[in-house]
């Protein structure tokens, strides 16, 4: 596969994130940053390209700088994605799920700003090898934040509250993290010992493979939506009264709500209402509620219910 057709793929492979998401109007952080990758991708494919041709002096230097700086946007905002992505609404975690996954995202944050400024402090002259310490200081945060990325969704597995859905989208995310670790281990190495043209197709690609893998989960998870109809473990059963139950609706948004009452009948509500979070309803005995939108995952009950997940 060609280096140019794989950015274009990254690139189309962000887009149709970005359109399923303002489709269905869940549109957030992580989404956003996607964004700033994948324009970031075109900009640095650009400039590669460019630099790779007979430039000379200044020129040369800017883009050098350019380039480098570039590939980090790309890197670490398309990791930025795929971490934020694992505390989305949807996904149902916990207060202190969402506060490991906000800390770590502190720390990628960090590394970036840290390798962006050692590009100045260890500059190198167009094409030649990169100097050891930031080859070394590359390959070392590469390591670390693909470590996390792989252990956070692994850990996040074991949560039994997750749906079949959420669990298709974390195994996702570790198998499109092991892919983009993989290409950046050898472009790690080829910063290391080699250099020059190589290093670079190879930054490209790395680049490339870690867009990818920010949208491929979103996307994997919203093909399974197309093609399956939601199974038991998706479905909330109501077991109290359902006269007695108004559900209201918060900060997201919603557009199909299936209450289903013991009798076996349903109510669908459509709109897009605002309603009050109320985690603590979620528990062993009660009500329940199916919902088709991913953003949705509590509803607040005026009069005292809880909810629990069908057999």
């Amino acid at each position: 596969m060609s280096v140019p057709i794989l950015n274009v793929k990254a690139i189309l492979l962000t887009a149709c994130r970005m359109l399923l998401r303002l489709r269905s109007r869940t549109f957030r952080m992580d989404d956003g940053w996607a964004t700033f990758s994948s324009v970031g991708l075109f900009i640095f494919s650009v400039c590669t390209f460019v630099s790779l041709g007979h430039v000379e002096g200044v020129t040369a230097v800017a883009l050098d700088y350019l380039v480098s700086e570039l590939f980090y946007t790309v890197i670490w905002t398309a990791r930025l994605s795929i971490l934020l992505s694992l505390a989305q609404p949807s996904l149902g975690r916990s207060a202190r799920g969402k506060t490991s996954v906000y800390s770590v995202a502190s720390v990628f944050i960090i590394f970036w700003m840290i390798l962006f400024a050692q590009t100045f402090w260890h500059s190198a002259p167009q094409r030649c090898p990169k100097s050891t310490g930031i080859a070394i200081a590359q390959l070392t945060t590469g390591v670390a934040a693909n470590a996390a990325l792989l252990v956070l969704p692994a850990t996040f597995l074991f949560d039994a509250s997750l749906t079949n859905k959420q669990r298709v989208h974390m195994i996702c995310t570790i198998a499109a993290v092991a892919f983009a670790a993989v290409a950046s281990l050898v472009h790690g190495y080829f910063t290391l010992r080699v250099g020059g043209l190589p290093e670079l197709v190879l930054a490209i690609i790395e680049a490339s493979a870690t867009l990818m893998a920010c949208s491929a989960a979103i996307i994997a998870t919203a093909v399974l939506d197309l093609i399956k109809k939601p199974s038991p473990s998706d479905r909330w059963i109501m077991t109290s009264s359902f006269n007695a139950l108004s559900p209201t609706f918060s900060t997201d948004t919603v557009k199909t709500v299936h209450l289903s009452p013991r009798s076996g009948t349903s109510v669908s509500y459509e709109g897009d209402t605002p309603f009050r979070k109320s985690p603590s309803l979620w528990g062993p005995n009660g009500a329940g509620v199916h919902i088709t939108e991913e953003k949705v995952s509590v509803l607040h009950f005026p009069t005292p219910a809880v909810l629990k997940r069908s057999a």
